[in-house]
């Protein structure tokens, strides 16, 4: 807690540095080239045991808190949990084989397009919410 501050404003504080150690985080991938993929994946195993830890200890933890204090279970607390963080995972697993094969049946529906041709901004970028391959110009060209 910061004293003298305003609940407000320290979740604004908050908000305003978990955003800027976010996009540092995210801006290395234009600070390294191609060429140290070593590095790439090395920040990406640090930030997946990140969000490993961040999970256990603000999720699991409490949840088998919860489960031993309700009684319920006796020392088998831990089943609901590891009940539901297995049906969690299995979840993820399953939507990541399902996804490719729903992109490959649904038409084309980008949010963000780069159409080479357009003149209304400098760099050439344009918003179309949305499009799929008939709304596009007559050869069906989305731009990209």
């Amino acid at each position: 807690m910061l004293d003298g501050y305003s609940p407000m404003t320290q979740a604004l504080l908050g908000t305003l540095f978990t955003w800027a150690l976010t996009a540092a985080g995210a801006a290395l991938v234009f600070v390294f080239s191609s060429r140290q993929k070593s590095i790439l994946d090395g920040s990406l195993g640090f930030a997946a045991g990140v969000m490993l830890a961040a999970s256990y200890w603000s999720l699991l933890a409490p949840a088998i808190d919860m489960a031993e204090d309700s009684g319920k279970y006796g020392s088998f607390a831990f089943v609901p949990v590891a009940v539901g963080f297995s049906l969690g995972a299995a979840f993820v697993y399953f939507a990541d084989l399902v996804m490719p094969l729903l992109l490959v049946l649904a038409p084309f529906r980008p949010f963000f397009c780069l159409h080479r041709s357009s003149t209304l901004l400098p760099s050439s970028f344009i918003l179309w919410p949305f499009l799929s391959g008939r709304h596009g110009d007559s050869s069906g060209n989305m731009g990209l």
